[in-house]
């Protein structure tokens, strides 16, 4: 297994108005949505683009599609986000827009760009991705917690609330440097440790008042929610207890069970210390007061419940995979995308309008920054906040999926997550019937939803469904907006 178990562990790990910020250029909020004609095209037509934004179309990702990369800038607190934009294939102008939030903590967004975006990378080269989530969308793919990836700040963030904030700085950003977006619906998709990320944003986003963003819907794909459903899977998964071959010895087996009990415990501990609808800063009780108690829960549940499927040698990513076996996943940098950049850095990172790296600057997807040791020392993995899902399915649509292999992110601590939490279409979705997910017709998972909750489970994929079958993932992606967009 390559990595640290922590690095592995925190891989599991992605309020009232505020002021509105470094953005405010004198343009107001009803100016921007009545700014209908499309300003990158009009100022790429005169030779000239907004400032820090590059025309990236001569990459070759998507040829014919509109495309741009640059830096929304939050100069009051020294933060610089990196993005790359990819406008629709198809209807650009009418279109949803969806944010993207890689995990890690601390991952870069070319992940995303790579597997869910416009190109593969097959043997070192670009290859066309037939399912890229900009066939019907407008995709905005994003380095942050700021720190990662191409994004630079002297400020660490250290958790998911202030990420949050970073977040929604740069949608404002966005939307002013690309008007004719800020009117349309957005749905932001997170997968990973995205998912402990992306329920913070949403809420920012509910609560802020300061600018009007039509956010849409949320999606979580094989992400992180919830320590004290995820723990207790652990040894099920290793143990042949949840449909996979056992690949721990039945004493190993029998002490990670023996230990569900005390983890629980402790993170029930965790939880009550942290106070996460209540928490809005770094410096809130959640991040402070709960730190003994978080940090007790994960030494014991990480030592206990991870580290002897650490030991076998086998994948987080998918269980049924021995680490250097062919086609194992057992570390981001093994879908190609390290290699790629790498081998193209000095053509590639100039023409997407990277800055502040270093001379001797190596490309790593999940590395080379500081965000998974902050977040560490925060425990955010630990905080509870798959507990703003109901509020958010108080206004929106959720869907969560994953693969029934991934023993990162356990697909039946999710299910199990939601089954059980406390909202109005609790007894609606338990009931809810599981139907067979068909794909190019074969059954390739199934599915339930109830009152805007949607979960699907993917067979045969692991970790990152796009990794095992993206096919899948497309036809997901794309219903998912169709029916969000049919809600009224």
């Amino acid at each position: 297994m390559k990595g640290s178990l922590l690095s592995v562990a925190l891989c599991l790990s992605l309020a009232s108005a505020l002021p509105s910020g470094p953005f405010d250029t004198g343009i107001s909020d009803s100016s921007i949505r009545r700014l209908s004609r499309d300003t990158l095209r009009k100022t790429a037509i005169n030779g000239t683009l907004p400032e820090r934004t590059f025309d990236t179309s001569k990459l070759g990702l998507d040829p014919g599609v509109e495309q741009f990369s640059g830096y929304i800038d939050d100069n009051q607190n020294d933060k610089h986000m990196w993005y790359w934009f990819f406008k629709s294939r198809s209807n650009p102008s009418k279109d949803p827009l969806v944010l993207y939030l890689t995990g890690g903590p601390g991952c870069s967004s070319l992940l995303g760009v790579f597997s869910q975006g416009p190109s593969f990378i097959k043997n070192g080269q670009l290859s066309r991705n037939p399912f890229s989530w900009n066939n019907n969308a407008s995709v905005i793919f994003i380095d942050q917690p700021a720190g990662t990836g191409f994004s630079h700040t002297s400020k660490a963030t250290d958790n998911s609330i202030d990420a949050a904030k970073d977040v929604y700085t740069f949608l404002k950003g966005f939307f002013q440097k690309f008007p004719d977006f800020a009117n349309h619906q957005l749905h932001i998709a997170g997968e990973s440790y995205g998912g402990q990320f992306i329920l913070p944003v949403a809420r920012e986003i509910m609560t802020r008042k300061d600018i009007k963003i039509d956010l849409k819907s949320i999606m979580i794909g094989s992400g992180q929610m919830d320590k004290k459903t995820a723990f207790p899977q652990y040894h099920k998964m290793a143990c042949g207890k949840a449909g996979f071959p056992a690949v721990l010895n039945t004493t190993t087996c029998a002490r990670m069970e023996s230990s569900v009990s005390k983890c629980n415990t402790l993170i029930d501990s965790c939880n009550t210390a942290s106070n996460i609808k209540s928490c809005n800063s770094k410096n809130d009780a959640c991040f402070t007061t709960s730190q003994a108690s978080c940090k007790a829960a994960a030494d014991f549940c990480y030592s206990e419940l991870l580290t002897p499927y650490s030991d076998s040698g086998f994948s987080f990513y998918d269980i049924r995979k021995r680490c250097g076996s062919p086609g194992a996943i057992c570390d981001p940098a093994d879908i190609g995308v390290d290699a790629y950049v790498q081998q193209n850095q000095k053509t590639l990172l100039p023409a997407l309008g990277v800055e502040n790296t270093p001379a001797n600057f190596k490309y790593q997807s999940c590395e080379g920054n500081t965000a998974r040791a902050d977040f560490g020392r925060t425990f955010d993995a630990f905080k509870p906040y798959h507990e703003f899902i109901p509020d958010i399915l108080a206004k929106m649509p959720v869907f969560v999926y994953g693969g029934d292999a991934d023993y990162l992110v356990p697909l039946n601590g999710n299910q199990e997550t939601l089954e059980n939490m406390e909202w109005p279409g609790k007894a609606a979705f338990q009931n809810a019937k599981w139907e067979d997910f068909v794909v190019g017709g074969k059954t390739v998972g199934r599915t339930k939803s109830a009152n805007g909750l949607k979960l699907t489970r993917i067979v045969d994929a692991g970790h990152e469904v796009s990794w095992y079958n993206p096919e899948a993932l497309g036809q997901m992606f794309n219903g998912w907006l169709e029916s969000v967009a049919d809600r009224r």
